[in-house]
């Protein structure tokens, strides 16, 4: 299980990134919005896969890093745990914010400001387990 100052730093890097990113949409730039977008669910997925010592976690530290299919396989188990919109915040980062997005340049400021309820959820996510590290020094 990963420390409260491990999650803070994350959750820390993971606002700042959000923030760079409405930024980015508001001067029209969805490219590197796209990409900071994508940035903040990788760090969320990797936080919260070592957080529970899931085994893509483990996996990525041995291999000294980590791979898109390891990525995907952690974000699928912490559906598990949290409920399907972990996997779904992942794809879309994924496939559409990283590829479509920053890579193939498709998209839109609009088509990426309608991604962000979806990005923010994993942020909750984090805050709620921060909390939880809260109560129990209580």
């Amino acid at each position: 299980m990963s420390s409260p100052e491990k999650l803070q730093e994350v959750y820390d890097l993971c606002i700042r990134y959000l923030r760079e990113a409405e930024e980015l949409l508001n001067e029209g730039d969805s490219v590197q919005a796209s990409e900071k977008l994508y940035k903040v669910v990788e760090e969320c997925v990797k936080a919260l896969a070592e957080h529970h010592s899931l085994p893509e976690h483990e996996e990525s530290v041995k291999k000294g890093r980590w791979s898109a299919p390891r990525l995907d396989s952690a974000a699928r188990r912490l559906a598990l745990i949290y409920g399907d919109d972990v996997h779904n915040a992942w794809s879309i980062a994924y496939e559409r914010l990283h590829m479509r997005g920053f890579h193939e340049r498709e998209l839109t400021p609009s088509q990426v400001k309608l991604e962000l309820p979806r990005i923010e959820i994993l942020l909750v996510i984090l805050r709620e387990e921060l909390r939880k590290f809260s109560k129990q020094q209580l």
